[in-house]
């Protein structure tokens, strides 16, 4: 009875210890993802500072001109259609930034999901495929589509495999050349048992 008593409480000690080990690895994941997301936004809003300055620069300098030649017809519209230019490259550059930001957001939530699902499938007191499929779907609170979550509980691992449409803001071509239309994950953990 001793022994075994002394087995059971081995075993507990064990799976906690190795269970807050493995919080205490992943603690950061999130926090990275946001600051990579972060940089990438920062970076790309002081490329666009720095070329719609010289943009405008130049605007005002040909307006300047354009103003001091009123009444002759070479030069009439030249600011205006310069200036539609900007602007539209200027919203090009916005969109295509957000895409790329909601895109990692995305990827970042289907990876979390999938980790999540095969923590909860492989762990000591396992749940199950259904009940780990269940929650990762539960996690998934982004507008893109999911088109597959399997949970593949095996003897010695857990697969779980994701594959989700990215929301998109920019057409679907834009998407696809960007290769942020679909987001596909594979997370594979070994299944946890006492000794």
């Amino acid at each position: 009875m001793d022994t075994m008593l002394l087995a059971v409480y081995v075993t507990v000690r064990l799976t906690l210890s190795e269970l807050g080990a493995r919080a205490r690895e992943e603690a950061g994941e999130g926090v990275i993802s946001t600051a990579i997301a972060v940089l990438i936004t920062a970076l790309l809003g002081a490329a666009m500072w720095a070329a719609f300055n010289g943009i405008f620069a130049r605007t005002t300098e040909r307006v300047g001109t354009a103003v001091d030649g009123l009444g002759t017809d070479g030069e009439r519209g030249s600011g205006t259609v310069s200036m539609l230019f900007g602007v539209a490259a200027f919203l090009s550059l916005l969109f295509l930034a957000v895409q790329v930001l909601v895109h990692l957001y995305a990827t970042s939530v289907v990876s979390a999901a999938a980790f999540d699902a095969a923590r909860l499938a492989s762990g000591a007191a396992a749940t199950g495929a259904d009940a780990a499929r269940a929650h990762g779907l539960g996690l998934l609170d982004f507008s893109g589509s999911v088109q597959a979550f399997e949970v593949r509980v095996g003897a010695d691992a857990v697969t779980v495999h994701v594959a989700a449409d990215s929301p998109a803001l920019l057409p679907s071509v834009v998407s696809r050349a960007l290769n942020s239309a679909a987001i596909d994950r594979t997370v594979t953990l070994r299944r946890e048992r006492p000794r």
